[in-house]
């Protein structure tokens, strides 16, 4: 039932890697081709990312996995990967040895995913490998402040266990150091950077045709809700609007998207589903306003408003815990009762008005988030340096 792979073919003037890889069937492991115009110097150890989501699987951290691995600073330092749909207990130590075929030196595993489900088998290999082998094992932790109290006392083994932990914003960080105050040392942050790239040529707001969006996972707890009942106010109101919702359906909530769509129906708002990233930018280029209303508020770990953002869209959201100051000042703030207000007060501003917020916002951007996937990588690189030292 295994399958052993000889990978040769990466190479420049040189051969960079070659490696035996130890895959099960229904694995999906992958190494993409190496850059030949750029010169590159490779951090002398070998990496690998382990997630329980990949393209084309839907999962928001499965799109920041395929993005991070597939930067040329991921490439050049022939990152390696393996993503298995199989996470039950009874292959646990099928698992373990798939794992330890790629003999690496230094493993991130990406947590949560859809692919792990409730799955404590993530857990258990995170324990496993940072107390039980000499490799360094790092879990990259997306939510911890948002989880259920059961996901969070399930996460805690990996907090408690593993070698490393890094989270995407600090507000997460300094909550889990209130569970084990050994993180401080043993952790950092890394941000996320957008998913979905920048436009070549982004359009001013008087030359796009879509006045209001949203676009994300169609699944609960996203706000979608809250969106449609604004587009319902502006509907009451005689203004014609022209709104559109984009997104994609994760497996197991297709009873939920059928609910959403006869509210679509209802309100002529169309629906474009599991478009590429490049169709999923050209509408944001698009769009002259996006209203994300998220349940515990904007943050700067949401992968949509740094796509819209990132693609001149301006942000209507709400705040939360997770809202700092600078981010407050980046987009426009407003309550669910007062959004379709704020809507039309926006798109009836004039023109030089309106690029004025869309300057906020990539301001923030340029100040507070990452600018590229390299440079996430990078700061992937430098833990794995430091953890091998």
């Amino acid at each position: 039932s295994y399958i052993p792979i000889l990978l040769t073919d990466y190479t420049d003037t040189t051969t960079l890697y070659s490696a035996y890889q130890i895959i099960r069937p229904d694995s999906n492991i992958s190494t993409p081709s190496l850059p030949t115009s750029e010169a590159i110097r490779f951090p002398n150890m070998k990496i690998l990312i382990v997630t329980g989501s990949y393209p084309p699987e839907t999962c928001g951290v499965g799109d920041y996995t395929y993005n991070l691995f597939n930067c040329v600073a991921a490439r050049a330092s022939k990152w390696m990967l393996y993503t298995s749909r199989n996470w039950k207990f009874k292959s646990i130590c099928k698992t373990i040895r798939e794992i330890k075929a790629f003999s690496a030196d230094v493993i991130f595993m990406q947590s949560p995913t859809m692919g792990y489900g409730w799955s404590l088998v993530p857990h258990i290999v995170t324990a496993f490998f940072s107390c039980c082998t000499p490799i360094k094992y790092a879990v990259v932790l997306h939510e911890f402040t948002q989880l259920s109290f059961k996901a969070r006392l399930a996460a805690s083994i990996m907090l408690l266990t593993a070698n490393h932990v890094v989270f995407t914003n600090e507000t997460d960080r300094q909550s889990a150091i209130h569970y084990s105050r050994r993180l401080r040392k043993r952790s950092s942050v890394v941000k996320i950077f957008s998913n979905i790239q920048k436009v070549p040529k982004p359009k001013t707001t008087d030359q796009r045709r879509f006045d209001l969006v949203n676009f994300g996972h169609i699944r609960p707890g996203k706000g979608i809700e809250v969106f449609l009942q604004a587009v319902q106010e502006i509907r009451s109101q005689a203004i014609p609007a022209q709104v559109i919702l984009v997104g994609q359906v994760p497996k197991g909530y297709e009873p939920y998207y059928e609910q959403i769509a006869e509210m679509c129906a209802r309100l002529s708002v169309p629906i474009r589903l599991n478009l590429s990233d490049e169709e999923v930018a050209s509408i944001l280029n698009d769009s002259k306003i996006a209203y994300l209303p998220f349940p515990d508020g904007i943050s700067e770990r949401r992968g949509s408003f740094l796509a819209a953002a990132t693609n001149g869209v301006i942000v209507l959201s709400n705040a939360g815990r997770f809202t700092y100051e600078a981010l407050r000042q980046s987009v426009v703030i407003t309550s669910p009762e007062c959004a379709a207000r704020n809507i039309i007060r926006i798109l009836s501003l004039p023109a030089e008005r309106q690029v004025e917020l869309q300057r906020k916002s990539l301001l923030f951007l340029s100040e507070y988030m990452p600018h590229s996937w390299d440079e996430i990588a990078t700061a992937y690189n430098n833990i794995a340096s430091n953890l091998t030292k």
